[in-house]
């Protein structure tokens, strides 16, 4: 919808018909919650080319990143990437140049991930259940949850880690383990109840044990569903047959840590960033969110393209032909044809489409996330070495609000 601009100049190349809208968009001015549009100085979008490369861009992102939340310690700071390689990059130069309170939001909430750390406490320790250092671990994980306070924490591991599990979880004939006196030993001691008794439903299909876990831990919806998440993630790879090994579980549950979190929504969680914070996320993660000042990199014309000429999907020796969407396309129609002679409507340019809609309606939601400030960036310089213009949208923004 962005590209509709009436200031659109007249040599340049149409968009594409799939993405006109049937109307006007509305002037980009909203209300901040308390009804006033923030004050002048405050407020506008910013828009910055930098000479040289899209890491010497992400460094002066993030520099100003770090001026605007030192400026303005009462609002908030993103920076919005288009992919965790950027982010993680941004996350490192945010470290480099000393910001001070930075949120990793790229592989999901801090409630998410807390989430998730538990269970993989819980299942590590199932899969070496006689090993000090698991239970050690498992503790660690659910202190918070068990009410022990982390000042206390310390010499309760290094305690549980000179004993036997065995001998803490199940004390013969009944006894209970020998506790040092004060409460944070009794919630430990209440922990270590819940432990065993978690472990002595592992004779259960592994799904039922998890879910019982998940049910005890877990009360808001939000937590509810990652934990069903997880085990819906691990059903479909490992099956729910109780003869599956709690070390293979381990293992696979591992993989969605490392691979399979990107369908975790964020907006699922009352996320809400600590003022003089700089929060960096994924575009795709930050819907449903809102920050004062947003900063948006890589505007270019690869990252968020217009025309087929500014990101070609294929490969260069096959005539730049998307082989996988032309291929899909064929064994869908069975079509007996060969060759691979491009039409208009051909499943090459039709990947094309529905990447470059995809990748807009992306930017529009970032563009979105700012309440007071937004910048926009790119580099001269693509990723490969090349000379790289920025995204019609950018230039079209850029000359709208220089007209306005």
């Amino acid at each position: 919808s962005l590209l509709l601009s009436p200031r659109l100049g007249a040599n340049q190349p149409p968009p594409t018909p799939a993405w006109r809208p049937a109307r006007p968009p509305p002037p980009i001015q909203r209300p901040t919650a308390g009804g006033q549009n923030p004050p002048a100085s405050e407020g506008g979008v910013d828009f910055l080319r930098v000479v040289g490369s899209p890491e010497e861009e992400l460094q002066q992102v993030a520099r100003q990143a770090i001026a605007a939340a030192q400026a303005f310690p009462g609002q908030t700071v993103a920076i919005l990437v288009t992919t965790n390689e950027l982010g993680g990059k941004a996350l490192s130069y945010l470290q480099e140049m000393g910001a001070e309170r930075v949120i990793d939001l790229l592989r999901g909430s801090p409630s998410q991930r807390r989430v998730l750390l538990q269970l993989k406490g819980i299942i590590d320790w199932f899969a070496q259940p006689t090993a000090p250092t698991r239970l050690a671990a498992a503790v660690d994980c659910l202190a918070d949850w068990a009410g022990i306070p982390r000042a206390e924490l310390g010499p309760m591991l290094t305690w549980i880690r000179a004993s036997l599990p065995e001998r803490l979880l199940f004390p013969n004939f009944g006894e209970a383990p020998a506790l040092p006196d004060g409460p944070p030993w009794q919630n430990l001691g209440r922990l270590l109840r819940t432990l065993a008794g978690w472990l002595r439903a592992g004779r259960s299909p592994w799904p039922e044990v998890l879910n019982v876990i998940v049910q005890s831990l877990y009360r808001k919806p939000e937590e509810l569903f990652v934990g069903r998440y997880v085990i819906d993630q691990l059903e479909q790879v490992l099956g729910s047959l109780p003869e599956i090994d709690w070390q293979e579980i381990a293992q696979e549950f591992q993989v969605i840590l490392d691979h399979r979190l990107n369908n975790l929504p964020s907006e699922i969680f009352a996320f809400d960033p600590e003022p003089g914070s700089i929060t960096v996320t994924t575009l795709h993660r930050a819907k449903g969110l809102e920050w004062d000042q947003v900063f948006i990199p890589q505007v270019s014309a690869y990252e968020f393209p217009t025309q087929y000429g500014e990101r070609t999907l294929g490969l260069k020796f096959l005539d730049e032909v998307d082989m996988q969407a032309e291929a899909l396309a064929q064994l869908r129609q069975l079509s007996p044809k060969g060759g691979w002679e491009l039409q208009a409507d051909s499943a090459t340019k039709q990947a094309f489409l529905d990447l470059a809609a995809e990748r807009l309606r992306l930017l529009y939601v970032g563009i979105t996330r700012s309440k007071r400030r937004l910048t926009l960036s790119v580099s001269s310089q693509s990723r490969f070495g090349t000379e790289q213009s920025s995204s019609l949208v950018f230039r079209v923004l850029s000359r709208s609000f220089r007209a306005g």
